[in-house]
């Protein structure tokens, strides 16, 4: 699917996930057109951190908010959950999808994404990111602060890669794999699915699926037996 911009009318958006992410998005938010209308978290203890904004605690208690709702407006979703937890992403998207809320791409307006990359639906691109020419984002994937993914490099469904972290040309990353804040991964490596990347390690050599690596070089620290 080619990258999709925001409609400039406002949209009503469903956010699952009442934690940090949420607070990143609600902060621009506004000046791209997006109405935070309800939270969604299965903690019953959290409390909405937006003042006026509602939360329900399950997806039950979503599907009975939303017959409340004027049936004019069309709500679409993000999923604000972020590290290692991308099939979870996923599956929660797909479960609200199946209640009639399309998935949202979130784009900060200080973000950056060349005119020839392309990306699947529910991207978050946060302040500062830069995806360069060539590059293809997959579903659900995170790219947070000041992070930039250089060209030509592929991102997989589920990948989050966290602030200020560096991926150098034709880089490809697996499933669900998730690149901590402040990582560098050299050119034309290649990291499997559900890979971690510790924060601060620089990647010099491909990594298997289902492994964590870090260090400067990263090495791999765990890996299920074979």
């Amino acid at each position: 699917m080619s990258k999709k911009f925001l409609n400039p009318a406002k949209n009503h958006l469903v956010v699952w996930g009442a934690t940090g992410q949420l607070l990143v998005i609600n902060e621009f938010a506004d000046s791209v057109g997006l109405k935070i209308a309800c939270v969604v978290d299965e903690n019953k203890r959290i409390e909405s951190p937006l003042l006026g904004t509602p939360i329900v605690h399950s997806k039950a208690e979503l599907a009975d908010w939303l017959t409340l709702q004027d049936q004019s407006i069309k709500f679409s979703t993000v999923v604000a959950i972020g590290g290692s937890r991308g099939r979870e992403r996923a599956t929660i998207a797909a479960e609200l999808q199946s209640m009639g809320l399309a998935a949202q791409n979130v784009i900060h307006p200080y973000a950056h994404i060349a005119e020839d990359a392309t990306y699947d639906d529910g991207l978050q691109l946060m302040m500062g990111a830069v995806v360069a020419t060539r590059c293809h984002l997959g579903s659900y994937c995170i790219v947070n602060t000041n992070a930039s993914i250089d060209h030509e490099c592929n991102l997989s469904s589920g990948v989050h890669v966290g602030p200020g972290a560096c991926l150098a040309g034709c880089v490809y990353l697996g499933k669900n794999s998730f690149i901590g804040a402040g990582a560098t991964v050299l050119p034309k490596i290649k990291i499997g699915d559900n890979v971690i990347v510790g924060a601060g390690s620089v990647v010099t050599k491909n990594l298997p699926n289902d492994c964590t690596a870090y260090g400067n070089p990263a090495r791999i620290i765990t890996q299920p037996n074979r």
